[in-house]
This record gives structure tokens, C-alpha cells and sequence, in this order.
């Protein structure tokens, strides 16, 4: 079309569940640090940090254009950031899963199957559909995060049913 469109500098907003993990993530912040896009590494559990989750979300994540949420064992995580971007209004901001490499083939199973089994798969996956995994998927996650277009994706609400079943029913 002839328009002259210079390059956009994206603010991407990186949160993993555990210090002990930050290791994981040099060569991906590289390539970040490298084509100059602008990036935060924050740490926060989310079932350490269940205070201070909601509120990172709202005042900080929701200000980024991407996120990437990398988490090991349960890898709750990225779930619970895009479930409290959808519920504050900004669905449109894609997180990127990562499922961070354990100290057992055990935790690496459940950390990559926690990101890719979310009901509705809210969560940016790779292109095989599978969820990016350890230092060289987190690597992947980042080139994905500058590269690719993301469709916003909604997290569906659940009705709550409290007191469905009761001791008394059960008899």
C-alpha cells in the first residue's frame, strides 16, 4: 500500500512462579534485549502469592502488550494471569504459556500438561499446540511473542453451584 510504517517496540511482561527458575529464561531475554523491545521479569507464585496476584494483574500485566507466564510442577500460572486479564477487561492480551523444566520427567509431564489441559485453552500454545517447554521453549516463546499476531481469546465464566450435594444427600 505504500505506507511507511517504522518498527514497534512491544512491552512484554514476563512472570515466573519461582526465583530458583530465572535461570531458564537468559537466552529468551536476549533475543528480546536484542531486537529492543522493552521487557519486565517479575516473580510471582500464584499459590504463594495469592494477595498480590489479582492486583499484579490489574496494575501492571494489563498495561503490557504481551505476556508470558512461565511456571513449573502444577504450572497454574498462565491460567490464573489470563483468567484475571479476561475477568478485567483485557482479554486481547495474549499469554504465552511456558512450562519450565523440573528437577524430575515427572514435574516437566505435569507442567507442560497443566498449560496445554486448560478448559477452553485460553493460553497461547506452540505451533503444534503444545506448550512451550524449558529454556529452549521459553526461547520460542519469546520469538513467538514478537513475531506472531495474536486473536484475543476470553476466558468463559462457569456458573458457580455452591451446596449441590450435601452430607444428607448422600445418604
Amino acid at each position: 500500500m505504500g505506507l511507511e510504517v517504522g518498527d514497534y517496540k512491544l512491552h512484554i511482561e514476563v512472570v515466573v512462579g519461582s526465583k530458583n527458575d530465572l535461570f531458564q529464561l537468559s537466552e529468551g531475554l536476549n533475543i528480546l534485549r536484542q531486537y529492543g523491545h522493552s521487557f519486565h521479569v517479575s516473580v510471582m507464585s500464584c499459590h504463594r502469592n495469592v494477595d498480590e496476584l489479582p492486583g499484579f494483574v490489574r496494575n501492571v500485566l494489563s498495561k503490557a502488550d504481551r505476556v508470558i507466564a512461565c511456571a513449573g510442577k502444577a504450572a497454574a500460572l498462565p491460567g490464573m494471569i489470563k483468567s484475571y486479564l479476561s475477568s478485567f477487561g483485557h482479554s486481547e492480551i495474549p499469554v504465552i504459556g511456558v512450562a519450565l523444566k523440573g528437577e524430575t520427567s515427572e514435574d516437566d509431564r505435569d507442567a507442560t500438561g497443566s498449560i496445554k489441559g486448560l478448559p477452553g485453552q485460553p493460553v497461547e500454545l506452540d505451533e503444534s499446540g503444545e506448550a512451550y517447554f524449558g529454556p529452549n521453549g521459553f526461547y520460542a516463546a519469546c520469538v513467538s511473542a514478537i513475531q506472531n499476531e495474536f486473536l484475543p481469546k476470553h476466558v468463559e465464566t462457569k456458573p458457580a453451584e455452591i451446596g449441590v450435594l450435601t452430607s444428607a444427600s448422600l445418604v
